[in-house]
C-alpha cells in the first residue's frame, strides 16, 4: 500500500471531516472532545495534526500538542481507519508525531489494563503497541484525565517516549508538565489539586518501566 504522511496545515482543509469521522468511531465517547474543539486545534500554533492518505482516502491521523512553555509534548489522539489497521501505518504516524514534537519527550495517555473493563484485552494490546515503539510507563502515577463528560473517566496510565532525552525526569518537572497539559490541553487550572494527588507517590528521579 502506498501512502504519504504530512501535516494538516489549515482549519479549512477538506480532509478534516474524514479525520473527525475516524476520530469519532475509534475513541470512546467519554474520552472525546466535541467536533468544534477538535476543529479549533487545527489552527493552533501549539498543535500538529499529522495525517496519512493514499491520495484519495484519509487513512489515519495523530493530534500532537507541542507546548510552547515547557519542553514536553502530548500525543493527544492517534487512530487509523478500521480498514487499514495492523499494517504498520500506526507506527509510521507515531514516528512522524515524534518528529513533530521537536525532540521533546512525548507523553501518551492510555486506558489502563489495571481496570477490570470489558475492553481489557484491547487496552493491553494498545499499551504493548506503544511499548514496542519505545514508550515507558511512568511508575506510581495514577493519571487523572481531566476531560469533562458524564460519568467517571476510565482509569488511565501515562507513558512517555524520551525522544532523545537521556537524563531522568524529576517530580518537579512532571508537576510542570502536568500543569501545562491541564491548562493548555484541557483548560483546567495549573494548580489543579488532582495534579498534587498524581504526584504523591512518585520517586525522585521518576521510575520508568
Amino acid at each position: 500500500m502506498k501512502y504519504r504522511i504530512a501535516e494538516m496545515g489549515a482549519p479549512a482543509d477538506e480532509r478534516f471531516e474524514a479525520l473527525y469521522e475516524i476520530y469519532a468511531s475509534a475513541l470512546p465517547v467519554r474520552e472525546q472532545k466535541t467536533r468544534e474543539e477538535i476543529f479549533a486545534l487545527v489552527g493552533r500554533c501549539d498543535y500538529k495534526i499529522i495525517i496519512s492518505d493514499d491520495g484519495h482516502q484519509l487513512l489515519g491521523f495523530a493530534i500532537v500538542f507541542v507546548s510552547a512553555t515547557q519542553p514536553v509534548a502530548l500525543l493527544e489522539y492517534m487512530a487509523t481507519h478500521q480498514d487499514h489497521r495492523n499494517m504498520g501505518l500506526g507506527a509510521r504516524i507515531f514516528d512522524a508525531s515524534l518528529e513533530a514534537a521537536s525532540r521533546r519527550p512525548m507523553l501518551v495517555e492510555v486506558d489502563s489494563e489495571r481496570e477490570n473493563s470489558a475492553d481489557r484485552a484491547i487496552r493491553i494490546r494498545r499499551k504493548n503497541f506503544y511499548r514496542r515503539l519505545g514508550c515507558l510507563q511512568i511508575d506510581a502515577l495514577n493519571y487523572v484525565l481531566p476531560l469533562l463528560g458524564e460519568g467517571e473517566p476510565p482509569r488511565m496510565d501515562l507513558l512517555v517516549h524520551p525522544n532523545g532525552r537521556e537524563q531522568p525526569i524529576s517530580p518537579h518537572e512532571m508537576s510542570d508538565w502536568l500543569g501545562v497539559l491541564y491548562a493548555e490541553v484541557y483548560h483546567q487550572r495549573t494548580d489543579d489539586p488532582r495534579i498534587e494527588g498524581m504526584l504523591r507517590n512518585l520517586t525522585n528521579p521518576i521510575i520508568l518501566r
